[in-house]
């Protein structure tokens, strides 16, 4: 990685210089969760490099979930979903509120989830990402003993991703 920086930089690319020393610390497990992040978080604003952002926090936040940092993963995803929002960034926006709505289920705040799946049901998802808000929405209905209209969703995103990608097994 720092290679790679240095070559950035002999570019005049101080962007992706940072970045490739951030993803070096990134990769060290004797490092702290969010190693290298403020720096590298201030200047990407600065320049406008608004997706970079994102994926920063939400890179962050998974650390912190694999440290079993729950309050800090929740957290950074939160941050990274309000820079989508202020972004107008859609696409981030849905594949952040599937890991918030992931979090939310496996913590079972299913209010939370299911104002979550009302907004995403809205979304134009497509592929896995449709077929992930299928099945938490069908979980939680079987959940709640609504048995049928949980296996009726299930069916309709079989028949989506049918219709999307003939001839493959959903």
């Amino acid at each position: 990685y720092e290679e790679a920086a240095k070559q950035f930089e002999l570019a005049g690319d101080d962007m992706d210089a940072l970045y490739a020393r951030f993803l070096a610390e990134s990769n060290r497990r004797d490092q702290p969760a969010e190693s290298g992040l403020d720096p590298l978080l201030v200047q990407a604003r600065e320049r406008g490099y608004r997706r970079l952002e994102i994926a920063m926090l939400r890179m962050v936040a998974f650390r912190h979930y694999s440290r079993g940092d729950m309050p800090a993963y929740r957290a950074r995803l939160e941050q990274a979903l309000a820079t989508a929002l202020t972004a107008g960034d859609t696409s981030e926006q849905h594949v952040l509120e599937l890991d918030l709505l992931n979090e939310d289920f496996l913590r079972g705040r299913f209010n939370s989830a299911d104002r979550r799946m009302a907004s995403l049901n809205n979304a134009p998802l497509q592929g896995d990402d449709a077929v992930w808000l299928s099945s938490f929405e069908a979980t939680i209905l079987a959940n709640r003993g609504r048995f049928a209209l949980a296996g009726k969703v299930l069916d309709q995103a079989e028949k989506r991703a049918r219709a999307g990608n003939p001839g493959t097994q959903p």
